[in-house]
């Protein structure tokens, strides 16, 4: 389950790009098969000042729900290969749900009185 919330968490990150861009540091990360178990999984976003906080949250939960689906679709896989599909269709629609979100309206619209 680890391994699955790792991969997913970083698969994230990136799928939250250019919002979770991180510069690179001088010290060189040491690599390693250490399996790391976080107690806690951040993803730390830069946003524009006038970015909407209703998207905020809705990516919030997408997320939580996109790493839940990812960890159960790995174990369903391998307890019941012939729901691996379905697994599969739900993780491909909560991310594309992710990547509408983040081209979804960022600041407030200004709606004119008389539509005419």
């Amino acid at each position: 389950v680890t391994r699955v919330l790792n991969l997913t968490h970083a698969e994230c990150v990136e799928m939250l790009y250019p919002y979770t861009k991180e510069e690179i540091s001088d010290e060189q990360e040491a690599l390693d098969d250490i399996l790391v178990a976080p107690e806690e999984y951040h993803i730390v976003l830069t946003l524009p000042e006038d970015f909407s906080l209703s998207t905020v949250k809705l990516l919030k939960h997408l997320i939580h729900e996109y790493l839940i689906c990812k960890v159960l679709a790995d174990w369903m896989s391998i307890t019941n290969p012939s729901s691996k599909a379905n697994w599969e269709e739900k993780i491909m629609s909560i991310r594309a749900k992710i990547q509408t979100s983040l081209m979804s309206r960022k600041g407030k619209i200004k709606r004119k009185l008389k539509p005419f």
